[in-house]
């Protein structure tokens, strides 16, 4: 709780009671230079109460170092966030996503996949646009992904609203609340996630916190 500033459980907003609003974004006029205050003021948006940081990047056709500019700004914020040691997704070279965006450049590709053979069957995350009511980015990482970032390539005019809440705050306001349901969170079959994909299925059963 100090990290976060609290005391105590006392201290703890009441964040189930507070209603979604747009955060505020942290504009970065050249994504291939930030200077010191974005991405201190980033540091302080993703590590503060609410878990994630709102950036805009104006100069987003510029050509940067990397295959892609949100590889450029995590470089850059890797010595103030956990961004250093990017993980592949084995999504990035699927045939449709190239033949739609061209060869992977790093990042996975979220498009809307409207059949798979001519079905609508199970679809990847990064093959529809629809809501995922539950997701847990990195499952099958078994705890090794820290963090993630979405970057817009091609940004609706209107819309397209993303909800996040901290769940380290929420789960201390569970603790506050129910100790009992807390402390259930740590038990080992806590959760039990389902892909079902095939040979690709994967069934994982973990605690939802750990120390």
């Amino acid at each position: 709780m100090e990290s976060l500033g609290l005391s105590d459980l006392g201290d703890l907003p009441d964040l189930a009671a507070r209603r979604p609003e747009p955060l505020p974004p942290v504009i970065i006029d050249d994504y291939r230079t930030l200077t010191a205050q974005a991405i201190s003021d980033i540091a302080r948006c993703y590590l503060g109460e609410h878990g994630v940081a709102h950036f805009i990047v104006q100069n987003p056709e510029d050509v940067g170092s990397k295959s892609h500019p949100m590889l450029d700004i995590a470089e850059q914020l890797s010595n103030a966030l956990p961004l250093r040691f990017p993980v592949d997704h084995p999504m990035e070279g699927h045939p449709e996503a190239v033949s739609r965006f061209g060869p992977a450049d790093g990042t996975l590709k979220i498009y809307d996949l409207e059949t798979r053979d001519g079905l609508l069957g199970y679809r990847e995350q990064a093959e529809t646009s629809e809501q995922f009511d539950a997701h847990n980015d990195g499952l099958g990482y078994a705890g090794a992904v820290e963090a993630f970032m979405l970057y817009a390539d091609s940004a609706p005019l209107w819309g397209g609203y993303t909800y996040f809440q901290n769940v380290v705050m929420l789960s201390l306001l569970l603790a506050r609340r129910d100790p009992d349901a807390f402390g259930s969170l740590f038990l080992p079959d806590a959760i039990t996630a389902v892909r079902p994909r095939g040979k690709g299925a994967i069934k994982v059963t973990t605690p939802a916190l750990f120390l």
